[in-house]
């Protein structure tokens, strides 16, 4: 039995010594909260061979109340503009917000650590008016407060030639790696139709900058899901909090009004468009029914652009076919929103 407890002893001293040595671990106790030992360290993402994103893991045990916090490496300039939106944007606005612990410079890579509530709450569903109706009140609110803070903050630039580079990369990675001799004639096919869509869409982009006109420049999420949207009790009832602002920009208001005609395609949280303009005459900003679902039709097209340069990467890999399969779902949302647009046949 000594032997057993003596063994006992040394694996969690290991064990120990194996969290406190976790570079996650070792920045959140440089900000010297109360709990500085997690529970645990779990992946706070799910990977797939199409994705390239930075480290992110789930600290149990040292939030308040012994909660979980989020810990996530950023570059220097990659983050930068999540960083700003935590620290000089979020305290001046009436929305329910993700808890910011702080940050930790990294000064082995140059980047740094941010530490942020994990969001407990309801996962939103684009099938749940309810939802979809706070999704619409939360985004009025963002497009209409700390409009000038937003503007000292110098966060990227939101316009159409944005999404015009989403396109080309695309376009380029597609026609780089549809050589993939993991790819199947069916899937070599169905490149070939969307690059062409692709060069179909570059040819009217034209259209789609003038029809971005007719909302003043506002704060943009530019990531608006449901994957970074719960909805949790608020001090006036339900309340829909949003997270991931790595795509955070100041300009069109578009890509937040996105709509998809594809359940699987999880593109967008799909706002309901009416109480958005509801909401926004309240807050005496006058736009027209048409104006908003114009906007809404640009930003479903963005929306797409983004998908399908993301999944691109995943046709580097030894298996495409994930990323193809993603790319048809995006794909069909693309050329539903054109074609309701009246800009293709």
């Amino acid at each position: 039995m000594a032997t057993s407890w003596l063994d006992g002893a040394a694996l969690a001293e290991e064990r120990r010594a194996r969290l406190l040595a976790h570079p996650a671990v070792r920045a959140w106790r440089e900000l010297g909260h109360e709990r500085l030992e997690p529970v645990r360290v779990l992946p706070g993402r799910k990977h797939r061979a199409s994705m390239q994103s930075w480290p992110l893991y789930r600290l149990e045990g040292v939030g308040e109340d012994g909660r979980p916090v989020i810990a996530k490496w950023c570059s220097a300039e990659g983050g930068r503009a999540e960083r700003v939106i935590y620290e000089e944007i979020l305290p001046e606005m009436p929305l329910e917000a993700p808890r910011y612990y702080g940050l930790v410079e990294d000064a082995r890579s140059g980047g740094f650590w941010l530490f942020l509530e994990y969001v407990e709450g309801e996962k939103y569903s684009r099938l749940v008016p309810l939802h979809r109706a706070l999704a619409a009140r939360w985004l009025a609110l963002l497009h209409t407060t700390a409009l000038s803070a937003a503007v000292r903050a110098r966060l990227p630039d939101e316009r159409p030639a944005r999404h015009l580079a989403d396109l080309r990369e695309a376009r380029d990675r597609i026609l780089r790696h549809r050589a993939n001799l993991a790819l199947v004639a069916d899937e070599v096919g169905f490149l070939e139709l969307l690059v062409g869509r692709l060069d179909e869409l570059e040819a009217i982009w034209g259209r789609v900058e003038e029809a971005c006109e007719g909302l003043p420049a506002a704060l943009v999420h530019g990531d608006f899901k449901g994957a970074n949207l719960r909805v949790r009790s608020g001090r006036d009832g339900p309340a829909l909090v949003a997270f991931d602002w790595g795509e955070s920009s100041f300009g069109v208001p578009a890509v937040d009004l996105a709509q998809s005609s594809l359940p699987e395609s999880g593109l967008c949280a799909i706002p309901d468009l009416e109480i958005y303009e509801s909401v926004m005459r309240s807050r005496n900003r006058r736009v027209e029914r048409r104006t908003i679902q114009r906007l809404a039709q640009c930003g479903t097209i963005f929306r797409a652009m983004a998908a399908i340069r993301w999944a691109a990467y995943g046709l580097e890999t030894e298996w495409p076919a994930v990323a193809v399969q993603d790319m048809r779902f995006y794909d069909a949302d693309l050329a539903n929103v054109l074609r309701a647009a009246g800009w293709v046949r």
